[in-house]
Parts: C-alpha cells; sequence; structure tokens
C-alpha cells in the first residue's frame, strides 16, 4: 500500500502480452482459492510487472461469470497491507510467553531479509496472532457483479472492541513518512464513518462527493487505514450499494473466509516506564542502540526511548 497513489481508480485493461503470461500461469494448481491471491502472486507481479499496480490485480483474478443471485460485488481479494510510516516492524501479540532463542533468531533473519525476508515475518505474526498497533492498513479490491451498474455509496466498520493486548510487545518504530490517499476509520468514535485521509491528515467523508458506479466486472481499489488509541478490535467492512431500485449492504472480511481484521492499541505504562504494561518487550530498529536486531529488554524497568504510538489528529 505504501507510495500507491490514484489506487482509488477502475482497472486499465492488460495488455495482450500479460493475458499471455497470465493464462500459463492460471494452468497451475492452487494459485488461486475463493479470489484471495496466495504466495505465488510473486510469480504473477514477475512475470506482469509494469508501472503500476492496477494492471497485475486487473489479470489476476477477473470477473468471469454474471451471478445474479450473488452479492452485488464480486470480491477481488482482501489484503492486510502494513504502512512503512505508520505500524514499520512492530506487533503486539496476545502470548505472554518469551520467545525461544531460535524463534527469535529465525525473525531477526527475516527482518534482515534473509530466509525469505519480511514476508515470511509478516506470515509468522499473523500465524501466531500478530496485530498491528494502532492502525492497520487493508487493501479491497471489488467488482461490478450485475449486468446493471452497481453504486458504492458508504462503508463502515462493523467492530466489537475490547481492552488492549498486553501480552507481547515487538516494537520497531517507522523512520520515515509516506503519502498516499486512503479511506479512514477511527475505531473509538462512536459515529466512526469513512473520511479521507491524506499525507497524515484526516479530511471530510469519503463518500459525500465520491459515488463510485461500477458495470459487470469493472473493478475498484479502496485503500483503508482503521485505528483505534484506546482498545483492541476486531471488525469486517460493511458496504453500502444502490442495485437498481433498492439500497443494500455487503459485509467484507479477511480473506475467503472471512476472519475479521484486527488492530490492538499500544499501551503506555506509568511512572517512567512506557513498555511496563506489557508481559515481554523486543526492541528493535531505531528503538534500540546500536539499532538492528530485535533484543528483549525488561518492561518493568526500561525507559527509553519512550513508547510512540501513531494518533491521528481529527478535524
Amino acid at each position: 500500500m505504501a507510495g500507491t497513489h490514484g489506487a482509488n481508480r477502475r482497472q486499465p485493461r492488460p495488455h495482450p502480452q500479460q493475458k499471455s503470461a497470465l493464462a500459463k500461469f492460471l494452468k497451475r494448481p492452487g494459485t488461486i482459492i475463493g479470489g484471495v491471491v496466495l504466495a505465488a502472486i510473486t510469480t504473477v507481479v514477475t512475470t506482469l510487472a509494469t508501472s503500476t499496480s492496477q494492471h497485475i490485480v486487473h489479470a489476476i483474478a477477473p470477473n468471469t461469470a454474471r451471478d445474479a443471485k450473488g452479492p452485488p460485488l464480486k470480491v477481488i481479494s482482501t489484503l492486510v497491507e502494513r504502512h512503512g510510516a505508520y505500524q514499520a516492524e512492530t506487533w503486539v501479540l496476545p502470548n505472554e510467553s518469551p520467545f525461544d532463542p531460535a524463534t527469535l533468531a529465525q525473525l531477526n533473519r527475516w527482518r534482515a531479509n534473509q530466509n525469505g525476508g519480511f514476508a515470511n515475518l509478516e506470515r509468522w505474526m499473523q500465524q501466531h496472532g500478530g496485530v498491528d498497533p494502532d492502525l492497520t492498513g487493508i487493501k479491497l479490491i471489488v467488482a461490478g457483479n450485475r449486468d446493471s451498474p452497481v453504486r458504492i455509496v458508504g462503508m463502515r466498520p462493523v467492530a466489537v472492541c475490547r481492552a488492549p493486548l498486553t501480552g507481547t510487545l515487538l516494537y520497531s518504530p517507522p523512520a520515515g513518512d509516506e503519502s498516499t490517499t486512503l479511506v479512514y476509520f477511527n475505531l473509538d468514535r462512536p459515529d466512526v464513518q469513512a473520511r479521507t485521509f491524506n499525507d497524515g491528515s484526516v479530511g471530510g467523508p469519503y463518500f459525500d462527493q465520491k459515488t463510485i458506479s461500477l458495470k459487470f466486472g469493472e473493478q475498484w481499489v479502496f485503500e483503508v487505514l482503521a485505528g483505534t488509541a484506546t482498545r483492541y478490535c476486531e471488525f469486517r467492512l460493511q458496504l453500502t450499494i444502490i442495485e437498481g431500485a433498492k439500497t443494500v449492504t455487503q459485509t467484507v472480511g479477511n480473506g475467503g473466509a472471512g476472519a475479521p481484521f484486527r488492530v490492538s492499541a499500544l499501551v503506555n505504562g506509568p511512572n517512567g516506564h512506557p513498555y511496563s504494561a506489557y508481559r515481554n518487550a523486543y526492541l528493535g530498529g531505531v528503538a534500540i542502540s546500536p539499532p538492528g536486531d530485535y533484543r528483549r529488554i525488561d518492561p518493568a524497568s526500561y525507559a527509553d526511548p519512550p513508547l510512540i504510538g501513531y494518533p491521528i489528529a481529527e478535524p
């Protein structure tokens, strides 16, 4: 998601050479399940790489069959994506047991882009309950699934929240910034609504001046950022759609199984010990001196650097 400009646009048709490469790719078994692109996407990206990602998105999961009885939108993919300017290499895990030396060494090899690199680090975190801190990013790709155009006129999170996670913290804060236009949700607001977000600033209601109309097979990419400063939240996205003369809703979760998206606020401890809320804490990157691998600290006594979250000021 980082650095993706102009993502909220209909996707151009793939070049004939891209179609040829795609045809070979689709003959391979086990590549695409339920419209969710798995690890083999790297093969397509390598083969079909262009100056923008939109060509790849359009080619990977074409909408090939009308389904008048199915939902008005076909979900092409939902991908949880990390923003280098917000999450960086920070995760919160529910487990309260420290990592054994072999596991920590493997995580650091991945962090250093060895043995599969950062993709393996992300995959391991997801498999072991790792949650994005304060903010989570989602790329949602949908396509029209009716003979007549359908219009997307709204989106909101359907969330269940509780106290933030305080098991294990891996803290490696961002060292840079990024700028891209997103759909933003503040999960702490009772009247949460979709707002624009660009260059670190929250704007007005996203759908006040934007209506997306999709003919059959036409695609739209939503870049979503959802955050909380006080809680742990699990949520799905509910889209409001005008289909002919009626208004309907369609709820989208994470992946083909529709699991919830997840995010947990960072918790600062009291009395100058910012990590003391956590059972275990590991600092890495620019948070540790010298900068580098994750290293275990004593959360009850460690005081520097401060634990910095990623609050977003709203107008």
